[in-house]
């Protein structure tokens, strides 16, 4: 078993805050480490929650076993809020430990909880979510509709020991949530392989007056937590305050 560590994690803010559950403020750019927890940066929900979890100094924050019912016990300590036109990027950097280390990110409403979103390899009216297939492909699922069209990952880098980075853009100002892999680590700026023929798109959200926590899960049947694991290394969470279409500085889908 791993060693759990209790030491804050490392972040890096553009702003200032409290520990509280405020809304992130329109304009951030935030990156953090999550080889600990640290409840400014992330809150962890326990109850009822497959898969089993734990942080690690070395593998970061892990995932193992099969996923069902609630399946996001990480989520971010603040809400994304799109009031006013603005959209989000969410980054996480992956180490995988097998081809079907399955990880995945979520959005859904915080008026519905943080242990509301739940684990489907479909659609599934209470989250929006991409997960990785295997090396099959990237799904991106919404509440009543998905792509599951982007093209096979391959084996070059989606292997045992890859170190990638998943990408979500949440997006209600154009109606739109997109997500693709890339091939490099902490690959913030987007410009490493994109793994499969293309971004995955819906034309869904859950609305530009609707704030949304992120979560993170996986599900990896057999695994157990640590080296073997589906480990999270670390976060940037950035915001377009003009919209996905007037995106400054951040990067849009490619």
């Amino acid at each position: 078993m791993p060693i759990l560590s209790s030491l804050g994690g490392g972040s890096a803010r553009g702003f200032g805050r409290n520990l509280t559950s405020a809304p992130v403020p329109a304009g951030v750019d935030e990156q953090f480490t999550l080889y600990s927890l640290n409840s400014s940066d992330v809150t962890i929900t326990s109850s009822g929650t497959t898969p089993s979890f734990g942080f690690s100094i070395t593998q970061g924050f892990m995932t193992a076993g099969d996923a069902s019912g609630f399946a996001y016990p990480l989520s971010g300590t603040s809400p994304l809020d799109p009031t006013g036109g603005v959209d989000w990027l969410v980054q996480v950097a992956v180490l995988l430990t097998d081809r079907c280390s399955d990880p995945s990110i979520a959005v859904w409403p915080t008026t519905s909880g943080r242990s509301a979103p739940q684990w489907n390899w479909g659609v599934q009216a209470s989250r929006i979510s991409t997960q990785l297939n295997c090396n099959s492909y990237n799904a991106l699922y919404g509440t009543s509709i998905a792509d599951t069209t982007a093209g096979s990952l391959g084996t070059s880098y989606y292997h045992a020991g890859a170190r990638l980075t998943y990408h979500l853009w949440y997006a209600p100002s154009i109606g739109a949530t997109k997500s693709c892999l890339t091939d490099l680590n902490n690959d913030w700026s987007v410009t490493g392989a994109r793994l499969g023929s293309r971004s995955s798109s819906i034309s869904q959200t859950f609305g530009s007056g609707t704030p949304v926590f992120w979560g993170l899960g996986s599900d990896f049947d057999g695994a157990s937590l640590g080296s073997s694991s589906t480990n999270f290394t670390q976060v940037r969470i950035r915001s377009m305050p003009s919209g996905y279409n007037n995106p400054g500085s951040v990067p849009i889908a490619p």
